[in-house]
């Protein structure tokens, strides 16, 4: 606006001059009120020019602190992302419940910071509607797929951590059960061992009969314990 400011100020000059010069005083008089309706137009003009370049210098700080806290936001989400990559991948790991709720509570913790910079970019996008600022757009519709994702794999994984802990809670109890039920066969092996070395079953085969039916009791696949059953599962 300055160049035409002075470009404005030459045809002033010029103007006046010419008015000065002109005998006719309704041709003064019309040259005189274009002159003075080109500076009022200019005038104009030059605030419309100004209030533009206010919003608009406005309108970027806005826009800068709004990259900047999605910036940052977004930096975290990686990070989260990436210990979440790990975790899923580790699932049996000893300390899993351990190091997922303590993820469960950085991510709760900033909860507020997400609504905050979602409510940031809906009211810039409410306030300058007519305006090309569909980047921001693009960043608010990336940061709700992202958190909302965040979300789900959270409650994923806390689920697949609670079905493992309960399987293993279930494996104890089996286990010693498997146990007594070892402890059992070898007894009663070491029992229809002793005996059967103490008779002769070769003339007796009744007694024989008795016996292979004692074995088969002890190794009776009703019998097997739930350890095996949920292994083979």
């Amino acid at each position: 606006m300055e160049g035409k400011e002075s470009q404005l100020n030459s045809v002033m000059a010029a103007s006046s001059v010419l008015q000065s010069s002109m005998d006719n005083a309704g041709d003064r008089q019309t040259l005189k009120e274009r002159t003075q309706k080109l500076r009022l137009d200019f005038e104009v003009t030059r605030e419309h020019v100004t209030q533009r370049k206010t919003y608009l210098d406005s309108l970027l700080a806005e826009c800068r602190t709004f990259d900047q806290q999605y910036a940052s936001l977004e930096q975290w989400l990686a990070l989260i992302e990436t210990k979440l990559d790990t975790m899923e991948a580790q699932t049996g790991a000893p300390d899993a419940l351990t190091v997922h709720e303590h993820l469960q509570e950085d991510v709760d913790r900033h909860q507020e910071t997400v609504d905050a910079v979602k409510r940031e970019g809906e009211r810039l996008l409410d306030d300058n509607s007519t305006e090309d600022t569909h980047h921001v757009r693009k960043q608010l519709e990336r940061l709700t797929n992202r958190w909302s994702l965040l979300l789900n794999r959270l409650t994923s994984q806390w689920k697949r951590l609670q079905t493992s802990l309960d399987n293993g809670q279930q494996f104890e109890p089996a286990l010693e059960e498997f146990m007594t039920w070892i402890e059992g066969c070898d007894s009663s092996l070491t029992s229809l061992a002793q005996q059967t070395a103490a008779q002769d079953l070769r003339d007796n085969e009744d007694l024989a009969a008795a016996f292979l039916e004692q074995f088969k009791s002890t190794y009776s696949p009703a019998l097997v314990p739930r350890v095996i059953q949920m292994q083979e599962q």
